[in-house]
């Protein structure tokens, strides 16, 4: 009985967590080229959400005017 008690202390020992600091975040981001483009902001806009509400990897997204008069769709995913 003395030797189970002894077992049982020294897992309690090991499953008490120790109080660590919180580790920088490694996850890394990067703009995806969407390859859509769109005559209004409010269109390509509307397309950017739809992607952040259905992909949980899209933290955001941004419409770029381009040289050729259109929106081009970027996502910054995780």
């Amino acid at each position: 009985m003395r030797m189970r008690l002894a077992v049982l202390g020294a897992i309690a020992a090991v499953a008490v967590p120790a109080t660590a600091t919180a580790a920088p975040s490694t996850t890394s981001s990067s703009w995806y080229d969407t390859q859509e483009t769109f005559n209004k902001k409010a269109a390509c806009d509307h397309s950017g959400q739809w992607w952040k509400d259905n992909h949980t990897n899209v933290v955001r997204w941004r419409c770029d005017w381009t040289s050729t008069s259109r929106f081009h769709l970027y996502l910054l995913l995780r």
